[in-house]
């Protein structure tokens, strides 16, 4: 299904409309990942070009976890996880 056929349309301001609502939401990220923030301000960019506002919300890593993550409080997340060269896999598989 398509944005239009999901009942989207282009508003007055140029912005996604549906209901008298725009089509807007957050992205939250963690602080101190700056790939993360560049691939968060590009897909808005990407987002904006069709009528789609996203907001960027940068968060300490522990705030993010408790504070959003594990009480489902977000929209859309950009996250990632990452093993040294030489990972400890006992936290991944131990039963």
């Amino acid at each position: 299904m398509t944005i239009l056929e999901a009942g989207w349309k282009t508003g007055r301001s140029g912005l996604l409309e549906k209901d008298g609502k725009r089509f807007d939401f957050t992205i939250i990220t963690n602080q101190g990942n700056e790939a993360r923030l560049k691939a968060a301000q590009i897909i808005k960019e990407q987002l904006k070009r069709i009528g789609i506002t996203m907001n960027i919300k940068v968060l300490e890593w522990q705030a993010m976890l408790h504070e959003f993550i594990e009480k489902k409080r977000f929209e859309a997340v950009l996250m990632g996880w990452a093993l040294s060269r030489n990972p400890d896999l006992y936290d991944i598989w131990h039963s």
